[in-house]
């Protein structure tokens, strides 16, 4: 994934007091960080019931790095040499699970590449959410990146866009 600009962005480390010490250990092994670009009061009950959906999809033995951006968690971690991103609400539903694709035939792509002219194709994802399967590719150019999801069939099903943020453009 794109290390994303954002401004105002606190690092956490969490640091779980309470419950047993098997319960201790695995959350210690899930959270790695959590980058938060909304409130920084997150109740540890809603990270603990997001923390418990991911173990059971996954299991506890993942290093995972975690961010709450646009009012959902991302989880990312490393299956086998390919970027997955896992998305869920804060009260722990799952949204959708992307999984790098590495190869992908030359050219499935070009229609949106075409409209797209000057962004460079960063990402490609085998996705599914609660709604469909398809796919998921990341775009950027200098001054905004573009997450567009597709149908397998490629129909456009939404277009994502955020501005990115330059060190000399934020305000101290």
């Amino acid at each position: 994934m794109i290390m994303r600009y954002i401004t105002g962005s606190i690092i956490l480390m969490l640091v779980f007091g309470c419950g047993t010490e098997n319960d201790k250990k695995v959350k210690d092994k899930v959270i790695e960080e959590i980058v938060v670009d909304g409130p920084e009061d997150k109740p540890e009950a809603v990270q603990e019931v997001v923390i418990a959906k991911f173990e059971e999809m996954f299991g506890s033995d993942i290093e995972v790095e975690w961010e709450f951006e646009h009012g959902k968690w991302e989880a990312e971690f490393d299956d086998r040499g390919k970027e997955v991103e896992v998305y869920f609400t804060t009260d722990g539903q799952w949204l959708e699970s992307s999984k790098e694709m590495v190869e992908y035939p030359e050219g499935f792509f070009k229609d949106v590449l075409d409209d797209f002219e000057g962004y460079e194709l960063v990402e490609v994802f085998e996705t599914k959410t609660t709604t469909l399967e398809g796919y998921r590719i990341e775009l950027l150019n200098n001054e905004e990146e573009v997450d567009i999801l597709f149908t397998n069939d490629l129909e456009i099903v939404e277009i994502e866009k955020e501005r990115v943020v330059h060190e000399e453009d934020e305000i101290e």
